[in-house]
């Protein structure tokens, strides 16, 4: 989940001085604090929101009744976790994400920038990869949050991190089943071109050119965006490379 404001600049990130107060609701909070959290948390809830509705597009991609249902599962999943975050933490902040979403034009077309793909999913391989890289990806930037300073947010992402490696490991046995065969191999190629960069600019800029990460790692909300890429391309590579599989954007393990 990138920062949504989180653009290079000149200026570099000073190291992480985490803030050690836990907050229960936004009663006594800074204002600065509160405006990171309602950014941050409005963004994930976006990611879990719009990555469940493009989950349930992609059912009819699927090749079995059987993986249907899981698809459909998952993408019920994922927008329980949309819920989990309106219902717990954005809710004990005050915020409404479906009113956020009305307020902006701009803001709306950057949410479906973002979030919304619906001309990349053409094939069964390109589901799976982006189940495979984006689940990942969530997965490892929600790790990021872990034990922060606001409790409510804490609560929501121990839930969240119960399923999601569920969604991970069906896009990981749905890959290895797919490149059994040169055609399904092939797909897969394709799909991993389309979806990597994306997957990659999740995590931001470098942490050298990032505006807001010295803010986000006063309050001890984020970590490192570099040290995070670096896991996700870690995490990745084995699969990867058991079934044949190279990109240019792998080959620095930065």
């Amino acid at each position: 989940m990138a920062d949504s404001n989180d653009t290079a600049t000149s200026g570099s990130a000073s190291g992480a001085t985490s803030g050690s107060r836990k907050y229960g609701n936004a009663s006594d909070m800074p204002r600065e604090l509160f405006g990171l959290l309602t950014q941050t948390i409005i963004t994930q809830w976006n990611c879990e929101y719009w990555g469940g509705m493009n989950y349930l597009q992609c059912i009819q991609l699927a090749p079995t009744l059987a993986e249907r249902k899981t698809v459909a599962r998952i993408g019920m999943e994922e927008l329980g976790h949309a819920f989990i975050l309106e219902s717990g933490p954005l809710k004990v902040l005050g915020v409404n994400p479906w009113i956020q979403r009305a307020l902006s034009v701009q803001y709306q077309a950057n949410i479906l920038k973002i979030f919304q793909f619906p001309d990349r999913f053409t094939t069964w391989a390109h589901f799976l990869m982006y189940n495979h890289l984006q689940d990942r990806s969530a997965a490892i930037q929600l790790a990021e949050f872990r034990g922060g300073p606001f409790e409510p947010w804490n609560d929501a992402i121990r839930k969240i991190e119960a399923e999601e490696g569920g969604h991970i490991q069906h896009g990981e046995n749905g890959i290895r089943e797919l490149a059994r065969t040169p055609e399904g191999r092939a797909d897969l190629h394709f799909a991993l071109r389309d979806w990597l960069p994306l997957a990659l600019d999740a995590f931001g800029v470098p942490d050298e050119q990032s505006r807001s990460l010295a803010l986000y790692r006063r309050y001890g909300l984020k970590k490192s965006n570099n040290e995070a890429r670096r896991r996700f391309k870690e995490e990745i590579r084995p699969l990867l490379d058991e079934i044949g599989l190279r990109h240019p954007l792998l080959e620095n393990p930065a």
